[in-house]
């Protein structure tokens, strides 16, 4: 039996009437039972892609399908997604392999691998160096705007890598700009669409739970979605992430590395300063009861007879973090006359 072939089982026409099975020895035929007890044939040539065989081996069906197989030029497996060179496919998988790629954030690789891998599968073997600028326009044509303007910022971002290493010559989007439709920004729920989707879900659901702590804790979302215990460290309370540097000293955050740039601005100023006041005078209250516990009563310059009973001291220090108490961290307090 030469290399290849597959005994398979099989029946003809005296062996069913005799009862008994006879053997037939197919080349290429390659034979197994699925999960489902059903006998499976496939023809199966080496380095090509195998081929579904129907009915039982013998049969008028069988045999003709095998019989096509075998005059059948084989197709090597992958050929269909081999990237020829200079086309736009091999481009974009060396673009991805590189570095210009990999410094985007996590979650722009993830959204632009998808957006040029959609993109790759119908037209990836166009050739990328003569991509004429009517192509782009034809193809933006039939995106919606935002969709169109997705897509042309990643592809510029090939287009320029791709300049770099003269895969290309002429910048095939240059010039083309897609315009947003103006829009009012996001609708402002009112009383009554609130009270309907209160109606709608219940207390304890997870939509009401998630409605509550954005309407009622006057949250950002970014402070939502990371819970109480972002802002909960060794002392229990922490300020939201865009006051947690300047707490005691409103212009610390400014002054040790601008960590918080885009401070978010309350709409109402009044409740803004009254929590301030508030995280100010716990504050203070943490500060004095450490002082009565003789802890940084010397690093205050406080007298320890003043220090527990003074209720109008008001200080401000500056130091790495908010609420932890250091040797580094330098204190200064004066008291109101």
């Amino acid at each position: 039996m030469a290399r290849g072939d597959r005994p398979v089982e099989g029946s003809d026409s005296e062996g069913e009437r005799q009862g008994a099975m006879t053997k037939i020895r197919l080349q290429f035929v390659q034979s197994f039972v699925d999960q489902h007890g059903k006998p499976r044939f496939y023809f199966r040539r080496r380095g090509s892609a195998r081929v579904a065989l129907p009915g039982r081996p013998g049969s008028a069906e069988f045999m003709r399908a095998y019989e096509a197989a075998l005059v059948t030029a084989p197709v090597v497996i992958g050929a269909d997604k081999r990237s020829m060179p200079g086309s736009i496919s091999l481009a974009l998988a060396q673009y991805f392999d590189s570095l210009a790629f990999r410094d985007l954030g996590a979650g722009t690789r993830v959204s632009r691998r998808c957006i040029l891998e959609r993109f790759r599968d119908p037209y990836g073997h166009l050739p990328l160096a003569t991509l004429p600028k009517e192509f782009v326009v034809a193809l933006i044509d039939t995106m919606s705007r935002h969709q169109a303007r997705n897509w042309l910022k990643a592809f510029r971002h090939v287009i320029k890598w791709a300049a770099d290493r003269k895969l290309i010559c002429n910048d095939p989007t240059l010039g083309i700009k897609v315009r947003l439709p103006k829009s009012d920004g996001y609708h402002t729920w009112t009383e009554d669409e609130i009270g309907a989707f209160e109606a709608r879900h219940p207390v304890g659901s997870k939509a009401r739970l998630a409605l509550a702590l954005g309407l009622y804790t006057a949250q950002r979302r970014s402070d939502v979605v990371l819970g109480p215990s972002a802002h909960q460290g060794r002392r229990g309370d922490h300020p939201p992430a865009e006051d947690r540097h300047d707490a005691g000293d409103p212009g610390a955050s400014r002054s040790r590395g601008n960590h918080c740039r885009h401070v978010h601005r309350p709409l109402d100023v009044a409740d803004d300063q009254a929590r301030r006041q508030l995280r100010r005078q716990r504050v203070l209250a943490r500060v004095q009861a450490l002082v009565k516990r003789r802890r940084i009563a010397g690093a205050l310059h406080v007298p320890r007879a003043h220090a527990g009973a003074n209720s109008d001291a008001s200080l401000s220090f500056r130091g790495s973090r908010t609420g932890h108490y250091t040797r580094r961290s330098r204190w200064r307090a004066s008291t109101k006359r």
